[in-house]
């Protein structure tokens, strides 16, 4: 959650300057023998200034972390090195065979694209050496295009190839407009070098992003996977994820207690995305009956109690029979009965309370037993009882236990992937989003600050959209002041962070302008 800090422009060149004042301070004297030496340790004086820049750069790319922001720093760096008004940074895509660059100083463009054979971005490409334009006007190879499109006026140039590891050119510096004069042969120089430099620096740079992007792929993979299997719980997941990155971009704008001191990079947050994105991953290895369970009696188990009931009037028929006769009114009111029964049952499906009268008669139904092929056969079993009782939800006891149980294999799965060291912490975000500050949740009872504070962050997201997606099997979507009044007592009770809800409710809720991906339905909160 470290705040992002990144030197700003003309950083080398503030301490070079600092050098070449203490240089002066120490009074070289000149006079004597040393005079016919002056020239040349002006010249050791000027290598030395340039090695000692080329090292601080190389200090300060090394710790610019991604892509975009190394080579926004590096354009502003060499600008004023160099002493130019513009410099463009572009990283050769040899597919498309195009020259492309998302740095272009004074250009205003998200993207800048050149074909590879044009100007003299692509004269260096092609010759794969430094070239110098002190008048680009009267280069044939000059490509006007980009001038005439931002009213920029181009004087000259120096350009300078980028190589990688492998000796190929992945690129090219491009500096504009020398601000005294043309470029000289220390610009050369010192261009040729800031571009070794910034050759591997934009390659392990490079490297680090495909590996990101690789992870993100494959969590998305993963959770396209997931969604195959359970549209409803890939769009808990998503909704989820977004949640929870408005609740910690608004820790970092709150300026507050007790979030005062925190703040997430953009790094902190692509991470907190994935931890969200994988949180429900153990629910692939819940039974789809229990998954994807709807009512508290499942369509097949109710016409299992429908024949069952048929079998129980078939074999009384028969024992009337057997007895000395059928009484017609008698077996109708029977069967009548059974019906009313059958009635009850499918009115109690839905998850929801149950009356005191609906219990009493499933009560006596499960102690009913009638005999069918000589097996004693209960008219409910008590397997059927229990999840007719159920006061709340749709899962019995058994079951729930199960879907619990998703948490701690969402664990067992991603303590096994190798993480970067920078997104170890994704497993014990994911699997602590049912824990409780009270202590009371699980799987391990953690409480207070043992649980991290993004895995709270995902409780208050999961719980919320729990709350507020529409048409759960479970429990229809509850309107917004409820929801928020439920969120707001939960955190009264010790089950959420009181001050994560309270900030997520005053400034991510709702917010303008954002579309979320279409409400759910499934045992989100479990």
């Amino acid at each position: 959650m470290a705040r992002n800090t990144h030197p700003g422009p003309g950083s080398v060149r503030a301490k070079r300057a600092l050098r070449s004042q203490s240089a002066k301070g120490e009074g070289v004297s000149m006079k004597g023998g040393g005079g016919r030496r002056a020239p040349a340790r002006q010249a050791l004086a000027e290598e030395n200034d340039r090695l000692y820049t080329l090292l601080e750069l190389s200090t300060l790319l090394s710790s610019t972390r991604g892509v975009d922001q190394l080579l926004k720093f590096l354009a502003m760096e060499t600008s004023v090195l160099l002493g130019a008004e513009r410099t463009s940074i572009f990283i050769y895509d040899e597919s498309r065979e195009e020259l492309w660059s998302k740095v272009a100083e004074g250009t205003g463009r998200k993207m800048l694209r050149v074909p590879s054979d044009r100007g003299i971005a692509g004269l260096a490409l092609r010759k794969g050496k430094l070239v110098n334009v002190p008048d680009v006007h009267r280069h044939p190879d000059f490509n006007p295009d980009v001038d005439k499109q931002t009213g920029y006026h181009t004087r000259n140039i120096l350009a300078a190839p980028m190589r990688s590891h492998g000796g190929g050119v992945t690129g090219v510096m491009q500096v504009l407009n020398k601000k005294s004069g043309a470029f000289r042969p220390q610009d050369e120089k010192m261009l040729m070098s800031i571009a070794s430099i910034a050759s591997v620096a934009l390659e392990n740079s490079l490297l680090i992003e495909s590996q990101i992007n690789l992870f993100e792929s494959f969590i998305e993979s993963s959770i396209h996977a997931l969604g195959e299997r359970d549209r409803i719980t890939y769009g808990h997941t998503v909704r989820v994820a977004l949640y929870s990155d408005r609740i910690a971009r608004a820790i970092s704008a709150s300026g507050r207690a007790p979030f005062k001191r925190i703040h997430y990079s953009e790094e902190s947050l692509r991470k907190l995305r994935f931890a969200a994105l994988l949180h429900d991953i153990g629910k692939i290895t819940v039974p789809e009956a229990i998954l994807n369970k709807r009512d508290k009696l499942e369509p097949h188990e109710i016409e299992a109690i429908r024949l069952r009931f048929g079998q129980i009037k078939l074999a009384e028929k028969i024992r009337a029979l057997e007895n000395g006769g059928l009484n017609p009114e008698s077996y109708r009111s029977f069967c009548a009965g059974l019906d009313s029964d059958l009635d009850r049952i499918r009115r109690n499906i839905t998850p929801g309370a149950v009356s005191a009268e609906d219990k009493g008669a499933f009560e006596r139904m499960r102690r009913s037993v009638y005999r069918i092929a000589d097996d004693p056969t209960p008219q409910l079993t008590e397997t059927e009882y229990q999840h007719l009782v159920l006061a709340k939800g749709n899962l019995s006891d058994e079951e729930f236990k199960v879907m619990k149980d998703h948490v701690r294999k969402t664990w067992d799965i991603l303590a096994k992937i190798h993480w970067p060291k920078d997104l170890k912490e994704i497993p014990v975000w994911a699997a602590t989003h049912h824990e409780r500050p009270n202590g009371t949740g699980y799987p391990q009872g953690l409480k207070g600050d043992e649980i991290p504070l993004e895995g709270q962050i995902l409780a208050v997201a999961d719980i919320y959209d729990a709350l507020t997606a529409a048409d759960r099997p479970y429990k229809k979507r509850i309107p917004e002041p409820e929801a928020q009044k439920i969120l707001r007592d939960t955190a009264a009770a010790g089950h959420l962070n009181a001050d994560l809800v309270t900030l997520f409710l005053e400034a991510c809720v709702a917010p303008d302008g954002d579309e979320l991906p279409p409400a759910g339905v499934g045992n989100s909160e479990r």
